[in-house]
């Protein structure tokens, strides 16, 4: 089990990437951030979105919640605006999260079920 410390640069390393990836592509016109893309997520704002939810998914397990999500990724992604703002709040979160838990905390057993049902 990492220890408090790493934790704590793990999420701090995650906000601070997303962050140089989110002022990157802010960049962009909006017509560039939805552009068809030959990707998964289909264009720059679908996978930021994807990613979003994914940490959405994440931060109820954790709480031990249920969500409403059905899926990884939703059928129209949310405006790119709307992602980069609710992606910095999840950020934020987790690195408060991260350094207020105790070696305890981070020891505890999580159960939830995958979204693909495992």
């Amino acid at each position: 089990m990492p220890d408090h410390s790493t934790i704590h640069c793990m999420t701090s390393y995650m906000a601070w990437a997303d962050d140089v990836m989110l002022t990157g592509a802010e960049q962009l016109s909006d017509a560039d951030l939805i552009a068809p893309r030959d990707a998964l997520f289909k264009n720059i704002t679908g996978t930021f979105d994807y990613t979003l939810v994914v940490q959405e998914i994440f931060h109820v397990h954790l709480e031990g919640r249920d969500h409403a999500h059905h899926s990884r990724y939703r059928d129209a992604p949310l405006a790119f605006a709307e992602v980069a703002r609710r992606l910095c709040k999840m950020n934020d979160h987790f690195v408060e999260v991260a350094r207020c838990s105790t070696e305890v905390d981070l020891k505890e057993k999580v159960s939830f079920t995958f979204v693909g049902g495992g």
